[in-house]
């Protein structure tokens, strides 16, 4: 499997979620999201964007492609499509929560992005790590310092089933408009998530 980690400009975290890191991890920065990558002592191999925050000189081993300002995609999203392209199979985005709500919303919408192309994306932050799932069973680990798992429906509705948590869910439906799922707690190592149908984002949080 094939791992990309992409530094976007929101807030960061620390090095322990960061997934392991080895010679086949793609490490890509979105614009002045490079800042965040040397934050936490790290160099990316690329660097994509517009680069209307980016004002430093790169690393020599950082390669710096620039788009025009007026393009379709954000600078995230340039990464996510790079990182498809390479045939990543799973995405973990740094620093796309925090500072614009825009810019937020538009990176959650991005894990739909991915996942209706075969890759998991995970958005990571200190308080939060979010991912998305269509119809399908996936198993979860209870990730350390993480208490709460919240079940939000990202279509109209998501028939979902949950074990290992405080609340199951026995083919339950969700709705975009309530969110029923949220501030679930985790009981056991780990759990299953069953979407019958719809799509649901699936996240791990801590106050």
């Amino acid at each position: 499997m094939k791992r990309c980690i992409i530094f976007s400009g929101g807030n960061v975290v620390g090095t322990e979620y960061l997934p392991s890191i080895d010679d086949s991890t793609l490490i890509i920065s979105a614009d002045g999201g490079y800042l965040n990558a040397l934050k936490l002592n790290i160099i990316p191999n690329l660097c994509l964007g517009d680069f209307d925050t980016l004002k430093v000189d790169i690393h020599s081993s950082c390669q710096m492609v620039k788009f025009p300002p007026e393009k379709d995609d954000t600078d995230t999203m340039l990464c996510i499509k790079e990182a498809i392209s390479r045939a990543c199979d799973s995405v973990y985005i740094y620093g796309a929560l925090g500072g614009r709500f825009d810019h937020a919303m538009a990176n959650v919408q991005a894990l739909e992005y991915l996942t209706n192309r075969g890759t998991i994306g995970y958005i990571v932050d200190s308080q939060n790590l979010i991912t998305m799932q269509k119809e399908s069973i996936r198993t979860y680990k209870n990730i350390t310092n993480f208490r709460y798992f919240s079940i939000l429906s990202v279509s109209h509705t998501a028939e979902v089933s949950a074990d290992g948590l405080k609340y199951p869910l026995d083919r339950t439906i969700l709705t975009r408009e309530f969110p029923l799922g949220v501030s679930n707690e985790i009981l056991t190592d780990t759990f299953n998530i069953t979407v019958h149908n719809g799509t649901i984002l699936a996240i791990y949080s801590k106050d």
